[in-house]
């Protein structure tokens, strides 16, 4: 990963952290997946939510771009199973994009 430019490693690092500290918070209650954005399926998932500005987060059909971590926490707690917002919906469904890598969550 060294030949990758700095700012590029260091969005990724930031993204690896939310990544973990989500997991760390919400267990299994989210499903975390990595996908490639040049990939046909992080392609696709770009194209069809219409992800231009990065890192970008949907969460059940809900696009959040930015670093706004309040945001997205609130959206996943909006969606999770138990909240008003989430009612007679599944669980959480959320992806994630920045610079390099698309994170589904």
């Amino acid at each position: 990963m060294r030949e990758y430019p700095a700012d590029l490693l260091e969005e990724h690092a930031r993204l690896s952290a939310w990544v973990e500290k989500l997991s760390q918070q919400y267990g299994g209650q989210i499903e975390i997946r990595v996908v490639d954005p040049q990939s046909g399926p992080g392609l696709w998932k770009s194209l069809r939510d219409r992800v231009r500005k990065y890192p970008a987060f949907i969460v059940n059909g809900r696009r959040l771009t930015g670093w706004d971590r309040e945001a997205l926490e609130a959206a996943l707690e909006d969606a999770l199973p138990g909240s008003q917002a989430a009612a007679g919906q599944p669980g959480a469904g959320c992806w994630a994009a920045a610079g390099g890598a698309v994170t589904s969550l």
